[in-house]
């Protein structure tokens, strides 16, 4: 297994990850809010940022959302709850490909 420090970092969106576990955007980043309330240390495995969004009256309004890598995914995912196992390991396993391409 390859030392972790030289593997590259994948990032995965919030609005990917909302809609493979069938929940809301914004719930999930109430989920991934908490997660950092909980345990500040996963903040260096959660980055914020925004995209614009087309809003009434034909403005763009900018909203949030967060891009988390393998770990903080794997955080996130233990507060998830049990049913969606299948999708959790899924998406694991997706990174462990993508890191480890051989």
């Amino acid at each position: 297994m390859p030392d972790t420090a030289t593997l590259p970092t994948i990032w995965l969106d919030s609005r990917e990850l909302a809609q493979r576990f069938g929940r809301r955007h914004h719930n999930l980043l109430k989920s991934i809010d908490q997660l950092l309330a909980q345990c500040p240390a996963a903040a260096d495995h959660v980055k914020y940022s925004t995209y614009p969004a087309i809003a009434g009256l034909g403005g763009t309004r900018h909203v949030r959302h967060a891009l988390v890598d393998r770990i903080g995914f794997t955080l996130l995912a233990i507060t998830l709850g049990t049913t969606q196992r299948d999708i959790v390991f899924d998406l694991l396993m997706a990174f462990e490909a993508t890191a480890n391409p051989n």
